[in-house]
């Protein structure tokens, strides 16, 4: 059929290319394949088959494409290809905005050092403001900065009037107290959405925040964009940080899911507890000796000191044995959310047939065990992206088998990395539009007590 050959055709195209390198692996000898979402080009014959990608099978060589879901079919859920079409609109209200404000809308960054994962962030936000019209301000500190002089420069872009948003990438060195920093930011130019006033407003039924965090906003957006159901849903989130896990939850409450379990997890934790018991378990020591290094955006944090702000409070180390008690919440779930930071943790054997999945985290790791990751951040930092063949970016999700049992699933990169950046172009305008509309009621409260007095004294 023509979809069929519309996908041979592309393949054929796309292996006698350098992308070949990112294939996650082919059919071969009749055993079933799955190829990277992210690492195959967007082309027509894509809209003709739903987004979906076909597994061939030994027993009749080729396959069929459907509408609907069965075991041989998982639906890609395209981040890059939806962020691109919000973008697309975003850019439009810039536009519009421009002309209000005789200026584009102003986003300021703040990076302390340069982490891998946050140097990736950083450049992947410049290049969507760029795209968008969006003015980008990058203010990088010293790894060493003190906390005194990083509230400072706070406060001067918090003073400024053509910055409309800030945020400071996270996670921030040790001796800086986080929770301090994000408590400091001024909660409406908060466009991270991280100040406890925008997320306590969250918490609350029927209050509306400045801002909400942009990855559980840009994932639950990639679900309304493809149609998927909220309403009466089991959801389950794997990871329960501030940034992510928490708002989340709260953001499918208000959505209507009829349960939403919040797995309490932490990888820097987890894996402090193995390493103090020798790695007995056997998931988390693979995780240990196979030489990952884990680059979380500010999406997935460790704990940084007591009570940090990016993990939440409480209780924060579980046992490395309650591990195998994870799976079993895990399979109710209708939606599964996945942002804990470690590579390829959730396997086949956790996902019930027919979830939909999407995967949130997000960890490089030098395709070379010998390479250095902080040099190459700092390449990738010096030549403004990336080098694709010295890191490997994975998610938390073992991709290729679980989905062969996910009715949906996203696909790192290339899925919820790209609608946290969109969504913080969302928050960026938005904050100009708040902006605006401030200005218009202070115009009309001064023409009024103007008229008011003009009528007093006649």
């Amino acid at each position: 059929n023509e979809a069929a050959m519309a996908l041979t055709r592309t393949l054929a195209t796309w292996m006698s290319s350098s992308r070949l390198s990112q294939c996650s692996r082919l059919v071969a000898n009749g055993v079933t394949g799955w190829v990277s979402c992210s690492a195959l080009p967007l082309v027509g014959s894509r809209e003709d088959v739903g987004g979906r990608r076909r597994i061939v099978s030994s027993s009749s060589g080729v396959g069929q494409w459907g509408s609907s879901y069965t075991k041989d079919y998982t639906k890609i859920l395209d981040g890059r290809r939806v962020a691109h079409q919000w973008l697309k609109e975003i850019a439009e209200d810039v536009s519009e905005l421009k002309t209000q404000i005789s200026r584009p809308p102003g986003l300021a960054v703040v990076l302390v050092g340069s982490r891998a994962d946050s140097v990736l962030y950083v450049n992947r936000k410049r290049q969507a403001a760029a795209k968008v019209g969006i003015s980008f301000d990058l203010i990088q500190l010293p790894e060493k900065v003190s906390q005194e002089r990083l509230l400072e420069h706070l406060d001067e872009l918090f003073l400024d009037t053509n910055v409309d948003g800030v945020i400071v990438q996270l996670p921030l060195p040790r001796h800086i107290d986080e929770e301090a920093v994000l408590e400091h930011i001024d909660p409406f130019k908060d466009v991270d959405g991280f100040h406890p006033l925008n997320v306590g407003r969250l918490a609350m039924r029927g209050v509306l925040p400045a801002f909400i965090p942009c990855t559980p906003l840009g994932s639950v957006e990639l679900l309304r964009r493809y149609g998927v159901e909220i309403v009466g849903k089991k959801a389950v989130i794997l990871g329960n940080s501030n940034t992510v896990g928490i708002p989340l939850s709260m953001i499918l409450r208000d959505e209507g899911a009829a349960a939403v379990t919040v797995c309490h997890c932490t990888a820097r934790d987890f894996v402090n507890q193995v390493e103090s018991e020798g790695g007995s378990n056997e998931a988390a020591t693979m995780y240990l000796e196979d030489g990952n290094v884990r680059a979380v955006a500010h999406a997935c944090l460790p704990p940084l000191q007591a009570g940090g702000a990016s993990t939440g409070g409480g209780k924060r180390y579980l046992p490395a044995s309650c591990l195998s008690s994870i799976p079993e919440v895990t399979k109710t779930a209708d939606i599964l959310f996945v942002a804990i930071g470690y590579p390829e943790l959730v396997k086949k054997s956790w996902v019930k047939e027919g979830c939909i999945v999407v995967d949130i985290g997000i960890n490089a790791r030098p395709t070379d065990a010998n390479d250095d990751i902080n040099e190459i951040s700092k390449q990738m930092l010096a030549n403004g992206c990336p080098p694709t063949d010295e890191v490997e970016i994975v998610g938390d999700v073992a991709f290729e088998e679980v989905s062969e049992v996910a009715s949906s699933i996203t696909p790192v990169p290339g899925g919820a990395g790209p609608m946290t950046i969109a969504a913080l172009m969302a928050n960026t305008v938005l904050s100009a539009k708040q902006i605006v509309e401030k200005q218009r009621k202070l115009r009309f409260r001064y023409t009024f007590s103007n008229e008011m007095l003009v009528r007093k004294v006649k």
